[in-house]
């Protein structure tokens, strides 16, 4: 599953569990969260200095 699929389904899980009151999930479910964007952070930045399929090609 691809990082912005896993942060969707955490966000949805930790909504979840706030509006049925599982403080402690929701915190467990957030401190998940934060490691994903760190993630998807550090893979965005990657992306730029990657050459293209179509420039390696040529």
């Amino acid at each position: 599953m691809g990082v912005e699929l896993q942060l969707e389904e955490l966000v949805e899980q930790r909504k979840r569990a706030l509006v049925q009151g599982r403080a402690d999930d929701a915190f467990a479910l957030s401190q998940e969260i934060a490691k994903l964007q760190d993630e998807l952070a550090d893979l965005s930045e990657l992306l730029p200095n990657s050459p293209t399929p179509a420039a390696t090609w040529m």
